[in-house]
């Protein structure tokens, strides 16, 4: 499977939680707080079947703080149309303004929340195809109208990410990333009723998206790890896993529709640290697509330097013997990549 189909899954069920959520403000804090948990289920079962999701919604408890504006959901879990995955949370807590509440209440449900704070715990997104995502502790602010009514007049402005402990991995290929540390914004207006859409897609609708992590480390198949050995050695720093920690990666993303842009890109690892900016093709297939890489490289490992050299030799060119070089490609449609190390 794509991996649209895979970020449209992880998507979805971030459609899903909101859902839930707005329903559960909507409908809860309108209860009194001892009758909520009671009255709540059928309620959200209803909503989750208007906006065509499927009904297995399970969760552990309840509780509804009218007064604070809060409602928390302990062991929420449920699966996604179309077997496109399953969600699963220990604890969910939802913050919204009172004032914001009463006035949904007041016009029975046709007001929208201008703010929302999410906080998950131990939540993870996993498809049929082996992609998955799982979040120790994360708090997700996001401003724009919200409807307890549904998705079609719902969207979002901007938000705030933070969390720690993030794995993202796909079994398929073999590759995953984990991160102690994690923050990301966005801006822009995206409805909701889209995020179930492409990924690449939905960017497009923002203005800007800015992502950053922090003591993170990357996990390589397994043959990708037995060809690096086989070309560098099997004492080489390339094949030690432990050489793979990423010490801090930032980006911010743009997106037209047929471009990608990664503006600001940093990367500081053990092995180099590298700066820059790229524009990939969202459509690699099309014969005008173009891919463009401009990167400053420094701190790069002496013993990696070493062993690179005659790989670029290989390609008609020298890298510096010491200090800090730039990497260049440029590449338009299937044409061979022009490729570039200068000093």
């Amino acid at each position: 499977m794509g991996s649209g189909r895979r970020g449209g899954g992880c998507l979805t069920a971030i459609v899903v939680v909101l859902v839930i959520l707005a329903a559960v403000v909507y409908f809860g804090l309108n209860l009194l707080n001892d009758k909520a948990e009671v009255q709540l289920h059928d309620t959200l079962q209803v909503v989750i079947a208007q906006q065509g999701f499927q009904k297995n919604v399970a969760y552990s408890t309840i509780t509804v703080d009218a007064a604070k504006g809060e409602v928390e959901l302990t062991d929420l879990a449920f699966a996604l149309p179309q077997e496109s995955g399953s969600f699963s949370a220990q604890r969910v807590k939802l913050k919204v303004s009172p004032r914001e509440v009463a006035s949904l209440l007041l016009s029975n449900g046709s007001g929208t929340l201008s703010t929302v704070d999410i906080a998950l715990e131990g939540a993870s997104f996993e498809s049929p195809d082996a992609f998955g995502v799982s979040l120790g502790n994360v708090s997700f602010v996001v401003t724009g109208g919200i409807s307890a009514a549904g998705l079609d007049d719902s969207y979002l402005s901007n938000g705030v990410l933070r969390g720690k402990d993030v794995r993202v991995w796909d079994k398929s290929s073999g590759f995953a990333f984990a991160a102690e540390g994690l923050y990301g914004t966005f801006k822009g207006g995206v409805f909701l009723e889209d995020l179930s859409g492409d990924p690449l897609s939905i960017l497009a609708e923002m203005d800007k998206m800015e992502i950053e992590a922090s003591n993170g480390k990357l996990d390589l198949p397994e043959d990708l790890k037995k060809g690096l050995e086989a070309v560098f050695g099997s004492g080489s720093m390339v094949v030690d896993t432990s050489s793979w920690a990423i010490e801090h990666v930032g980006m911010q993303l743009e997106s037209d529709g047929s471009q990608l842009g990664v503006e600001d890109f940093t990367l500081r690892s053990p092995l180099f640290g590298v700066q820059g900016r790229m524009d990939l093709p969202l459509n690699p297939d099309d014969p005008g697509s173009k891919l463009s890489v401009a990167l400053e490289v420094d701190d790069l490992n002496a013993e990696i330097r070493t062993q690179l050299a005659p790989f670029v030799r290989m390609l008609g060119q020298s890298l510096p013997a010491e200090g800090s070089f730039t990497f260049s490609l440029e590449q338009i449609g299937q044409m061979p990549p022009v490729i570039l190390f200068r000093k």
